[in-house]
């Protein structure tokens, strides 16, 4: 099945042009929205991440498709242009990466005609946006084109380059605040970006000081922040300890940074970019451990946030693997653009929509 996005065009030209999917749409399901998401009903509390979800475009066919939990491409409060192609390269991987991985380097395959039997992908976009107004119109429309049981996520980055970094998060929650999403998630992961908001997570301090901002401007709607993978339980847990206060929801993980190099041994993407995000089958183990350890850690502070797994899910399998690992919503970014019936077919293996884990409400 060809990808919904088309990796050898730009990202301009996926915007425009909208996703790729040339498959009868599916029927409509039949069933009430019986699971719990940030105080919203949902039907399922399965959907896709920050990421491929460009626009409203992408968040009409993917509601139509069966995800339920919809996040709609991180935005900024200012136009930023998107990173030069290539974006996605297909990856060598044939294993799970491990915590000693990161920090390594993996190669490209040659040949970027032909999916990979093992799907693991880098991303590298750099979190553009196009210009708050036109944002928020678009989103707006995203909202108006999901139906019962879905909800629209506004993900949300501050920019290091405003000379503040908080207060620019708190500047775009507010115009995001403006349009009512169901959620707003503070994106404080991005190892494609060489500025400071890419790698919020590592900083206990600063990433509540970006939470309480957010909280101070998002009102009654509910904040999810966006965080990367931690291999480090103490971090970790001063992390989610700073920000818990003003959260309702932590998504994790994002992609692993890694050096990307071609057969030659040079940078895949380009001299200006050594090193890129590698996502797909490769982080699964990854992202599953991170969610037991956020289990964990919710239980030791007492709080009462919901986790939402992402990393790795390419299968229906996969999706009840990180149900029962303790996540309250799991989300999939690759395992839904390469295969955009995957909430089908996870709804045809559980009759009345979710698994027991997707009953619970943390919020």
């Amino acid at each position: 099945m060809q990808p919904t996005y088309d990796i050898h065009q730009s990202y301009d030209a996926n915007y425009a042009a909208g996703p790729r999917f040339d498959l009868p749409l599916p029927e409509p399901r039949i069933g009430k929205p019986t699971a719990t998401f940030l105080g919203h009903r949902v039907t399922t509390p399965f959907g896709v991440p920050a990421g491929p979800l460009l626009n409203s475009d992408w968040i009409r066919l993917y509601a139509r498709l069966g995800f339920d939990l919809l996040v709609y491409k991180t935005v900024r409060s200012a136009a930023q242009p998107c990173h030069p192609l290539p974006n996605c390269l297909y990856l060598d991987l044939d294993r799970p990466l491990t915590e000693a991985d990161q920090g390594g380097a993996v190669a490209a395959l040659a040949d970027q005609a032909t999916i990979p039997p093992h799907l693991s992908i880098t991303n590298s976009f750099g979190m553009p946006s196009r210009p708050p107004a036109e944002w928020q119109a678009d989103l707006a429309q995203a909202i108006d084109a999901v139906g019962e049981g879905q909800v629209v996520v506004a993900s949300v980055v501050g920019s290091a380059a405003t000379g503040d970094l908080v207060a620019d998060f708190g500047r775009v929650v507010a115009m995001a605040a403006e349009v009512h999403p169901h959620a707003i998630e503070i994106n404080l992961s991005c190892p494609n970006v060489a500025a400071g908001e890419g790698v919020l997570f590592h900083d206990p301090e600063q990433a509540g000081r970006v939470a309480w901002r957010a909280w101070s401007e998002a009102g009654s709607i509910p904040l999810v922040i966006k965080i990367g993978y931690l291999a480090d339980p103490a971090r970790l847990e001063a992390v989610m300890a700073a920000c818990g206060p003003f959260i309702q929801g932590v998504a994790a993980i994002n992609t692993i940074p890694m050096a990307v190099h071609d057969r030659t041994g040079h940078p895949a993407l380009g001299p200006g970019r050594p090193t890129s995000g590698v996502c797909g089958e490769a982080i699964r183990d990854l992202a599953l451990k991170q969610v037991r350890r956020l289990v964990a850690v919710r239980t030791r502070l007492g709080m009462e946030w919901s986790i939402l797994g992402v990393g790795g899910i390419t299968t229906p399998a996969d999706i009840d693997t990180f149900l029962a690992a303790g996540a309250d919503g799991a989300m999939a970014a690759t395992g839904a653009m390469w295969n955009p019936l995957l909430a089908q077919q996870w709804w045809a293996l559980h009759h009345e929509g979710i698994g027991e884990k997707g009953r619970k409400d943390r919020g």
